[in-house]
Formats: C-alpha cells, structure tokens, sequence
C-alpha cells in the first residue's frame, strides 16, 4: 500500500474566483444517449465521457474533435476516470463489470467482471495509478490493484446503493455516499470508517473534497447541499438548491464554492461562505448528470441527459 499521503501540489497554487456569470462557449453533440459519467485529463482539455448508449468516447475541448470512441460494455456505462498520468481509463456501468483501457494499444488491458450484485456507480484511480476503487448498487464499495489485477480491500458499512465516491487528494482516505444518507470517511489500508456523517433524509447521489482535503460536500434526492469539516468533525454548510434532485456536486479549487448539477438540468453555484445560490445555469434539456471544473478554475464542463456536452466560462 502507498505511503501515509503525498505533497499536494494544488496547494502551492492561487485561483481567481470562477465568474459568477457563466455563459455557454461550446456544445458538442457526444452521444445519441444520455450521458451518465464524464472524467477530465489531469492536465489537459481533455475530457472522457461514458454514455446509456453503451459507448464512451474521448474529446478534445479546445477543438470539440472526437479523439478515440470505445466498445465493450454489454448496457449502459455511468462511470468513467482517467488515470493520473493520463494512460489508461476506467469505465464501468450496468453489466457490472469495470475495464480498464489501455491507450497505447487501444485495447482493453483488462476486465474485472462480476464486481457487484448491482450495477457499478463510481470508479476512481488512486492518485498513485496504482490502485482504483469501484462503488456499487448493492452497497458494496472494492479497492482493486492494479498490478496484481486482484481485489486488495472490501469496505463493508453502507446498507444500500452507494452512489458518490471520491478519494481525498494526495492520501490514502476516501469518502462514500450512500441511498442509506449516510457519509463515510474510509482508511483504504485498514478498510475501516474514519467517521461517518448523519443529516441527509434523502438518498445521497455525490460526494467529493476540496481540494485541500479538509471539506466535503454532499448532495441528496431532495435537493439538499451540505458540506461537512472533517477536522472540526461537523456541518458547516446546508443549502436547499430547489425542487430538483441534486445529481453531482463539486468544489472550484478556491474551496469557496460548489457547483450543483440538478435533474431539472440547472447548475447551481453555492457559495459556502454565504451559504446561498450565487448563480442558476440553465444548462441541460435533460439532466445535468456530471460536472468538472477545469485545471484553473476557469471552465465548467457539464455532461446531461441530452447527450451533450456543455463548456461554460
């Protein structure tokens, strides 16, 4: 297993606020189906993105060129990462297996089949690249090696689907959130719970930290955004972000910030200091299903239910 954490390279950083008025740049029709997933190159334009139409494809942003297409999965894929050093890729989805995707020879290096009961939600390498965890509908949460290309540590607590995943960067921890409204802080070495937090009365759908590691944000069927201090151990933040479920949720690299993609295909901008909406974004004819906030802070990239792929700045 990797040592206890590594430098984090994004703290050395400064970023300007995302603008608080975003407006639409550039839309690619990607698939003929809705668009579960999407996962952005760790250091350029590049984004993957995974698809009900059993496809995931991969897409230049500064030139909408659509740079590989894959095949393979049996049903829909709704997970997809890339590998830190941006060779290989991840996917996973209703047939519940998880492939891994090897771009020097275009082929699949490997399957790992019958991971879950359920279909496999989220997929995350390590920042490593060393290891990969799997979330699933059957509550299971596995971490794979991917050397030996065996299952290293199964983390057993959530008692229903788990649905966001995330590892906290540079360390060995990772957080799960589940339709059992619970969130958990999980060791992946000793394959126990760090601490687990209560407050969501709805399925949980996404979970992720800041980029420093010390906040979560989680959001839920309802709607709700909380965000969580792992430090001081409490609920810091909790918006009601409107009728909609709330899909995905992430921070800018400021920290100060969490972006919302809801099922009524609205981006949400809350601010954690004021704890209100700052901004709507109509963005989606479908749902907003996934949302990445680029390298510098300055772009959303936003996938839905319409198959699209939208750029806002």
């Amino acid at each position: 297993m990797p040592e206890d954490a590594r430098p984090n390279p994004y703290l050395t950083q400064t970023y300007e606020p995302i603008p608080n008025r975003l407006s639409s740049v550039n839309t690619i029709a990607a698939h003929t189906r809705a668009i579960g997933g999407m996962s952005l190159h760790a250091r350029k334009q590049i984004v993957a993105t995974a698809s009900d139409d059993c496809t995931w494809k991969i897409w230049n942003m500064e030139t909408s060129e659509n740079i590989m297409t894959g095949e393979g999965h049996r049903d829909w894929i709704s997970a997809i990462d890339f590998h830190p050093a941006g060779s290989h890729l991840l996917t996973s989805g209703s047939d519940r297996c998880i492939k891994l995707w090897d771009f020097m020879s275009s082929s699949i290096a490997h399957t790992f089949a019958n991971v879950a009961a359920g279909p496999i939600w989220k997929v995350k390498f390590h920042d490593t690249g060393d290891f990969a965890l799997s979330s699933a509908g059957d509550g299971s949460i596995k971490l794979f090696d991917l050397h030996s290309l065996k299952v290293r540590q199964q983390y057993r607590q959530h008692t229903d689907s788990v649905m966001g995943l995330n590892f906290q960067p540079f360390t060995n921890f990772f957080v799960s959130g589940s339709a059992d409204r619970s969130v958990s802080i999980w060791d992946m070495r000793t394959g126990l719970t760090v601490q687990t937090f209560f407050g969501h009365l709805n399925a949980i759908n996404d979970c992720a930290f800041s980029i420093g590691g010390q906040y979560i944000s989680s959001c839920d069927s309802d709607g709700i955004l909380k965000v969580w201090d792992i430090r001081m151990v409490q609920e810091v933040l909790n918006v009601d972000t409107g009728d909609a479920i709330a899909h995905v949720c992430e921070f800018d690299k400021t920290g100060k910030l969490v972006a919302v993609g809801c099922s009524d295909g609205d981006i949400k901008l809350v601010s954690v200091d004021r704890c209100e909406i700052t901004n709507t974004i109509k963005a989606h004819e479908g749902s907003v299903n996934d949302l990445v906030i680029n390298q510098d802070n300055s772009t959303i990239y936003s996938v839905g239910g319409d198959g699209l792929v939208k750029v806002w700045k």
